[in-house]
């Protein structure tokens, strides 16, 4: 029994994950468990305050959260509430549009978009 010093890598077992290396894991379930469970996303490539996303399970609702390098800031949030409802702070953009659904879209008069119908005057 090791009581100090450092254990060497090659000693420890292959079921324990690392920080320092690419983990898989292969079981068919994960799970975090806590009172409000949180799992924060960093991409070390981006730049000071916009690397950073959490998911947090809290208040029967399910976050998604862009947040600065302090985990303090909400920049941007999407809730999804166990009825299905999903709130977001910002906007939803469909493939192509130049605005975000929702958005009124100042179209110019082109006499091309309109076709009379009918016999009237």
């Amino acid at each position: 029994m090791l009581t100090s010093g450092t254990l060497p890598d090659a000693r420890l077992s292959a079921n324990v994950a690392l920080k320092n290396v690419a983990n898989v894991f292969t079981a068919p379930v994960q799970q975090i468990s806590a009172a409000i469970p949180e799992l924060r996303l960093t991409e070390t490539g981006s730049p000071a305050d916009g690397r950073l996303f959490r998911l947090i399970n809290g208040g029967t609702n399910f976050y998604i959260q862009a947040v600065n390098d302090a985990v303090n800031a909400q920049q941007g949030v999407v809730i999804v509430n166990r009825g299905g409802s999903v709130t977001a702070t910002g906007s939803f953009t469909e493939n192509n549009r130049t605005a975000p659904m929702g958005y009124w879209i100042d179209m110019p008069f082109s006499a091309a978009n309109f076709v009379a119908v009918g016999g009237g005057t």
